[in-house]
């Protein structure tokens, strides 16, 4: 039996990660620095490891913020 894919969930916006499409897939990409993110890291708690640690100086942001940053990223 095969496993279950993890599917993007709109709430990660809220650490600064967003998605790209390859082929079927969804791979988590960070609006930051543009780093694609195993399958793994779809847990709330490596999120915000992730922006915590790689990008302390944006922790204090809001969604928006990372709404902005992942709309300029899919132009």
């Amino acid at each position: 039996m095969a496993k279950a894919k993890r599917k993007y969930n709109d709430t990660f916006l809220d650490y600064g990660i967003t998605f790209i499409e390859r082929g079927d897939e969804q791979l988590l990409q960070c609006g930051i620095c543009f780093k694609t993110l195993s399958n793994a890291s779809m847990k709330t708690y490596q999120l915000k490891q992730h922006l915590s640690n790689t990008h302390p100086q944006f922790t204090d942001k809001n969604r928006s913020f990372f709404e902005m940053k992942a709309s300029g990223l899919k132009k």
